[in-house]
């Protein structure tokens, strides 16, 4: 089968590289995205950047497994892999955290258990207020800017 053949045998869905073997991996309760391609020599590990999901390498990805087997896994929040800061939290700690309703808005918001303060508020849309100007560290003015007004 060649190249063209396997490509349009793998049928990517939404959002997948065409040809690429597209599978998710769960590390710590983390379910992380991972983009594969080549079918020998030595793996090649590809962690794009903070802002990138792992398709957007899948060009570089495409190159070199002509001499290697390219793996990108996609960064936690990015393309489809898990955007969960309590799962992250959870795999810091090695278990998973436990949460509990909010006083404001119940089951709607779910808040560490073991937290020792919880700030609950909301930002009011079209509500701002001017803030500044602060000194900063250079020596310079920093400018006056409108900020979200934090209603607790």
């Amino acid at each position: 089968m060649g190249g063209d053949d396997r490509d349009r045998a793998s049928r990517p869905g939404r959002g997948e590289p065409r040809g690429a073997e597209s599978q998710f991996v769960e590390t710590d309760g983390l379910r992380l995205r991972v983009l594969r391609r080549g079918a020998w020599g030595p793996h090649l590990l590809i962690l794009p950047g903070i802002a990138s999901p792992a398709a957007t390498w899948d060009f570089v990805a495409r190159r070199l497994a002509e001499f290697c087997r390219p793996v990108i896994v996609a960064m936690r929040g990015r393309g489809f892999s898990d955007n969960s800061d309590y799962a992250l939290i959870g795999a810091y700690l090695r278990e998973p955290l436990r949460l509990t309703p909010s006083t404001t808005w119940g089951e709607r918001l779910l808040v560490p258990a073991d937290a020792e303060v919880v700030v609950e508020g909301a930002l009011l849309p079209h509500k701002r207020l001017s803030d500044g100007p602060f000194g900063e560290s250079a020596g310079y003015l920093g400018p006056r800017r409108d900020e979200g007004i934090l209603h607790y």
